[in-house]
């Protein structure tokens, strides 16, 4: 489609005169993918007003598809129409109430109008029902963490709620950890990941390098080259696997230095 081209060259006033043109074709007149374009091409212009009534009209014409909604839920969100924004998204759970990005959507806009009760709560039925969604996973671990004294709560009990609440989700407490160690708080990190039973993290090279940088930042350097040596097995093919040799090398010569 041209206008599309005209949109990824960022030549929005040429994208707006070729839907102008179709538009006076008749049988373009309710394409849905005209409004789409049109709606696209305001956002990429900075310009969600501009948005909001092509995406209307799309969410109109294709009236069973969640798209519509959650791109009018955007636009509402960006130009301070909450109660808009929170019908629309609510819409599209109701309409695909299976889907987790509805749920993580309404939780990021909760949160940004203060209301921690309603993010978490939200956060939570996007985890619940995509339990790898590492923004929703991330999201909801940094709640919990707010929610519950920041740096001063006691992350194992932290860590044991939230694996009370979502049963062998160890993805979810490797980001509470993560939310800790970012705050220096590498002790707490450790404790969090050591909740995951040991057969359940050797399996997960991730995990298991960013244990060993938990236990290396603590300077329980011995254990955190046992757990490196785990990881460079598992990651030699992998991104990353360089930073883990890097970090091997220094716990190595840490070691050294110390004897």
């Amino acid at each position: 489609m041209l206008a599309e081209i005209a949109l990824n060259l960022e030549e929005y006033k040429r994208a707006l005169e070729i839907l102008d043109q179709l538009s006076s074709i008749e049988k373009q007149k309710d394409n849905p993918l005209a409004y789409l374009m049109r709606g696209r091409i305001h956002v990429a212009q900075n310009d969600p007003a501009g948005a909001e009534a092509p995406f209307t009209k799309l969410a109109e014409l294709d009236g069973e598809s969640v798209h519509p909604m959650l791109l009018l839920g955007e636009v509402y969100k960006r130009t301070g129409k909450n109660d808009q924004a929170v019908a629309q998204y609510k819409a599209a759970i109701s309409a695909n109430p299976g889907s987790a990005l509805p749920s993580y959507l309404l939780g990021l806009l909760y949160e940004g109008m203060g209301d921690q009760v309603l993010a978490m709560s939200y956060y939570e039925d996007a985890v619940r029902k995509a339990p790898n969604l590492a923004v929703a996973v991330r999201s909801l671990a940094d709640a919990y963490f707010s929610n519950s004294g920041g740096k001063s709560a006691d992350a194992k009990a932290l860590g044991k709620t939230l694996l009370d609440r979502f049963k062998n989700n160890y993805t979810l407490l490797d980001a509470l950890a993560a939310v800790f160690y970012q705050q220096n708080e590498f002790d707490k990190a450790v404790e969090v990941l050591e909740l995951i039973p040991g057969q359940e993290r050797d399996v997960r090279p991730q995990i298991v390098y960013h244990y060993a940088m938990a236990l290396y930042r603590s300077k329980r350097n011995s254990e955190a080259r046992k757990e490196l040596e785990k990881a460079i097995r598992w990651m030699r093919q992998l991104p990353g696997a360089e930073d883990v040799e890097k970090t091997l090398d220094e716990v190595i010569g840490a070691k050294r230095a110390a004897g």
